[in-house]
């Protein structure tokens, strides 16, 4: 999937940006939030090569792909839409952003009143 934005661009993890999965995975301040009780850190760049390859694995129109701040071409951090184990198929939607990336990668709020999403699948337009 590749979504653009004047900022942003969401697009799959490339196995080169192993390091920066690495540096936002090994944070127990980024990874506390993801799944239930401990958090399961990054130990290294195999696993970090392992996690992209998995995510490259997942069918469509779920997975997890790169927020890329287009000014400085570095991923802030990962969207996603992943099933929710056990749930006979429900889906989660969720993200997850490098510490260093928390200003760049947010919308101000004048763009966050409004927008529209376009999804493979179809748009969903979102007011607040």
């Amino acid at each position: 999937m590749h979504l653009e934005t004047d900022r942003l661009l969401i697009r799959p993890w490339r196995l080169d940006e192993a390091p920066r999965v690495l540096d936002i995975l090994s944070r127990v301040e980024v990874v506390r939030w993801l799944g239930d009780g401990e958090p399961d850190l990054l130990a290294d760049l195999d696993a970090a090569h392992a996690k992209i390859e998995s995510w490259h694995a997942i069918e469509a129109p779920r997975g997890v792909w790169a927020v890329e701040v287009r000014e400085t071409g570095v991923p802030a951090g990962s969207v996603m839409l992943v099933g929710i184990p056990d749930s006979d198929g429900l889906v989660q939607i969720g993200w997850n952003l490098h510490p260093d990336s928390h200003a760049t990668a947010t919308p101000p709020k004048r763009r966050a009143r409004s927008s529209t999403t376009a999804w493979p699948w179809g748009s969903a337009r979102s007011e607040r």
